[in-house]
């Protein structure tokens, strides 16, 4: 069974999650704190993260998975433009997680989503993880 999942993180060195909850009147999914302890033990976040994860199993085209973040953003999309021009460190980045158990996935990436991750300067990243 293929897994994949879609995450939009927004990091920041001097905001923490929940103000930027609170900014952009949207909540996280999962949140975490620069400098802290995690579990299991991984790297300590070097800013305060915000996060939202769409989670499917079983699909072929793993690109359908980061369209279901995208149209969930989409109500935000202005806030967090507006989030960046009041605090221009922030970092937002895209990340496409997949778990392939069979070996037709397919890593088609519709334009719409291309063209929202690009009107965010946001950075984007497959990665390959076994199950």
């Amino acid at each position: 069974m293929n897994r994949v999942s879609a995450k939009l993180s927004i990091w920041s060195d001097s905001l923490s999650a929940e103000a930027m909850s609170k900014f952009l009147q949207f909540a996280a999914d999962s949140s975490s704190v620069k400098g802290n302890t995690r579990i299991p033990a991984r790297p300590w976040p070097s800013a305060n993260g915000w996060h939202l994860t769409c989670r499917e199993n079983n699909k072929v085209m793993a690109g359908e998975v980061l369209d279901v973040l995208i149209e969930r953003i989409k109500p935000i999309t202005g806030k967090i433009n507006q989030l960046k021009l009041e605090y221009p460190s922030i970092k937002i980045n895209f990340f496409l997680h997949v778990a392939p158990k069979t070996t037709d996935i397919s890593l088609y990436i519709s334009s719409n989503s291309i063209a929202v991750i690009a009107d965010l300067n946001g950075d984007f990243d497959v990665e390959f993880f076994d199950l």
